[in-house]
């Protein structure tokens, strides 16, 4: 079982709205590829929350995992997209999410997780970050902790980060949270240097970095590295992008694929995405593709 923790938003376009979030777009693509996905999260009795709830429903979620907020409002991220399509995002504060409630004691009930996925965002209210962190230090040390940064607006805090972080095994981070990430060290220094540095800081064994047309490299803590090629795309948009990037990688890791593999079919995937509009294929034989078939468990 992959367990995600996070927020659940619709994304609100110019001229439309579509169910989003970082979380569910990773889970949604690994149930798509075969994997067993509980998904933990919080939204409002509200008319977003009912669709939420049928949306999961319909993609074969189960929905006891989402607990329902009788007080505050379904999260929602407002999205604007420059000339490029390159999407930036504001968060509408004291949503659902953000009170979202973890027993730590569920873990003993059931077969721990193979990985668990976690993000920033949920974290930004006092009270999540404190059940977040709490559930995290009570996890079995066979459970892959996957942590992918996904900074945004309020919750671009060290507290949040640096704890988070430390239960991370492995760190997912594109260009701009390194250099986030990297204050104090010298601007000119180059990306090696820099996630030497956070191997030294911190204890998780793997960091993913992507960066965007640049392509995207694997480091690990015994120092190998493995770099990816530009996958050449019609970009739609690059909503999702990196959330692609993130379930190609967790898939990777379970199967035990080498990180040069890993780094390759996650940018190919990640890349596929950036030709559809939004962060999740409309059209389910998109899954289907020859070039993704070892991504199905």
């Amino acid at each position: 079982m992959i367990l995600v923790l996070g927020e659940s938003l619709f994304d609100v376009f110019p001229h439309y709205k579509r169910f989003g979030g970082a979380p569910f777009n990773f889970a949604y693509h690994l149930r798509q590829f075969g994997y067993p996905v509980n998904f933990i999260t919080r939204v409002g009795s509200d008319t977003e929350g009912k669709e939420i709830l049928q949306i999961l429903s319909q993609h074969g979620f189960d929905v006891s995992s989402v607990q329902i907020d009788p007080e505050h409002a379904t999260g929602k991220a407002i999205v604007t997209l420059d000339g490029q399509g390159v999407a930036s995002y504001v968060f509408p504060e004291d949503a659902a999410y953000d009170h979202l409630v973890l027993d730590p004691n569920c873990l003993k009930k059931e077969q721990p997780p193979e990985l668990v996925y976690f993000g920033s965002l949920l974290q930004r209210s006092a009270f999540s970050r404190n059940q977040v962190q709490k559930f995290l230090a009570e996890l079995p040390a066979k459970t892959c902790t996957f942590y992918d940064i996904n900074l945004r607006k309020g919750c671009d805090q060290e507290i949040i980060v640096h704890n988070s972080i430390r239960h991370a095994q492995v760190l997912k981070v594109n260009s701009d949270e390194l250099d986030w990430l990297s204050q104090g060290i010298s601007p000119h220094e180059n990306e090696q240097v820099r996630i030497e540095k956070l191997f030294q800081d911190f204890p998780m064994g793997l960091v993913v970095l992507t960066k965007g047309e640049q392509g995207s490299a694997i480091f690990t803590r015994q120092g190998e590295k493995t770099a990816s090629c530009v996958h050449q795309v019609d970009v739609v948009d690059t909503v999702g992008a990196g959330d692609a990037f993130s379930a190609a990688t967790a898939i990777g890791l379970l199967q035990n694929w080498d990180i040069a593999t890993i780094n390759t079919r996650a940018a190919a995937f990640s890349a596929a995405v950036c030709g559809l509009k939004g962060a999740i294929p409309t059209d389910p034989l998109f899954y289907s593709q020859r070039s993704f078939q070892h991504f199905h468990r």
